[in-house]
């Protein structure tokens, strides 16, 4: 008895400290930058497409993230895989999976324009190229470049 509790610890303490091995959040470095991608900043590409015969790009993530910053997070990440896509914008939305319904496409919680040229920047809106802006469903926003 006392000896399969003990098996019973020691196996328990190796999950854990297994477990914690793999949540070491990822550095990815570029141009003297350094973003950081955990585990908060998981996200699918649901869809992706060209709109009309344009340089921009129409992508919806689904995600379980929860806040503003993580939103930031996955627009700096799309930002950043697309770059070297010769993209003038990317219109990005953000959405919650239905749980209810089991669908990967929930309810919308984020939206934002990612620029790279000056023409893209007065397509979506901004006023710099290489930035981007998150917007928030419930109407708050971060401005980020």
């Amino acid at each position: 008895m006392l000896k399969g509790t003990f098996y019973m610890i020691v196996l328990l303490l190796l999950s854990l400290f297994l477990g914690a091995c793999g949540t070491e959040e990822a550095k990815e470095y570029e141009d003297d930058m350094v973003i950081e991608r955990g585990p908060s900043v998981a996200y699918n590409i649901v869809k992706d497409e060209a709109i009309g015969n344009s340089q921009q790009r129409e992508i919806h993530v689904s995600t379980f993230a929860y806040d503003e910053e993580r939103y930031v997070e996955i627009t700096r990440a799309v930002k950043d895989d697309y770059k070297k896509e010769n993209l003038d914008a990317i219109q990005l939305h953000i959405y919650y999976p239905d749980h209810e319904n089991n669908e990967v496409v929930g309810e919308k919680i984020a939206e934002a324009q990612i620029a790279y040229t000056e023409e893209g920047a007065n397509q979506v809106g901004l006023e710099k190229t290489d930035s981007y802006q998150v917007k928030l469903i419930k109407g708050l926003k971060a401005d980020r470049t």
